[in-house]
């Protein structure tokens, strides 16, 4: 039997027999926390996970009623709650859903609590995002710099990896994703036609496009006329920077006759008709 619940009987009995009912039983105030946690991604997606989360119970659960799972960083711990899990008297393995967007989180961490009282230690571990290759009939990469200096606004070309098996595939459907892939938007169905003859399809994306909450390019194959459920995903990263016009540096200038001298600067050149 454990300790605690001892300690309890034992105080009960002792105010029965000294006839002080009008003492308290003594307040158990702690709770044990969990032993260990420990996880495994397996969804192939860069910055997103899913799998299940092993929580070796309390060693003492006589005061536990919920394992607590965060997920969080080392300077910040419990920064979202996924989960409040019911104590089962036996270890946990709670099932995360693929396509859990990971953002800045680092580990996961997980508490005990009762309807008062929560653990004042808990047990964490480190995530490591597991990135996976595509199938051989989807995109195998893609790669997109920004090239628009506003905040939460991109432009530039998303260059797309053709799939390594491409007989069947008809199309890249390249769309707007946000962090779950719950919502897609279409930005363009590019035949693989398209830059025939190179490693890659491309297709531009124009000034002032607003990013959002759409943070990732999505590309699904359509093979005939059969979308993919499958799919390539990539991060995009908004660059932000300084669009002052500097003096451009100009290695030389060659006219006929003259002398070819290197400097930096602006250069003014009369037409002399």
């Amino acid at each position: 039997m454990p300790i605690k619940k001892i300690l309890l009987i034992l105080s009960t009995i002792i105010i029965l027999f000294t006839g002080c009912s009008d003492l308290d039983p003594p307040a158990f105030t702690w709770v044990d926390p969990p032993q260990s946690v420990s996880f495994n991604d397996n969804d192939r997606y860069v910055g997103m996970i899913g799998g299940v989360v092993t929580i070796l119970r309390a060693a003492d659960e006589y005061n536990v009623d919920y394992y607590c799972l965060y997920l969080g960083t080392s300077g910040n711990e419990k920064a979202e709650l996924i989960a409040e899990i019911p104590s089962t008297s036996g270890d946990i393995a709670y099932i995360l859903p693929s396509n859990t967007p990971i953002r800045s989180y680092n580990q996961f961490t997980v508490i005990t609590r009762n309807d008062e009282y929560i653990s004042t230690r808990s047990a964490s571990t480190q995530i490591s995002d597991y990135v996976g290759p595509p199938p051989e009939n989807c995109a195998q990469e893609i790669s997109f710099i920004d090239v628009d200096p506003e905040a939460g606004q991109i432009s530039g070309t998303v260059k797309i990896t053709r799939a390594k098996i491409e007989e069947d595939v008809e199309f890249y459907r390249l769309y707007h994703a946000n962090s779950n892939l719950s919502e897609l938007t279409l930005i363009k169905e590019i035949d693989k036609l398209e830059n025939n003859g190179y490693s890659y399809v491309s297709w531009p994306i124009p000034k002032d496009t607003p990013l959002g909450d759409n943070r990732y390019f999505f590309v699904k194959t359509k093979i005939n006329d059969q979308e993919m459920t499958d799919g390539t995903l990539f991060l995009i990263t908004d660059r932000i920077f300084n669009d002052d016009i500097t003096s451009p540096v100009i290695n030389s200038i060659n006219f006929p006759g003259a002398i070819s001298e290197s400097f930096t600067g602006t250069a003014n050149i009369t037409d002399n008709i």
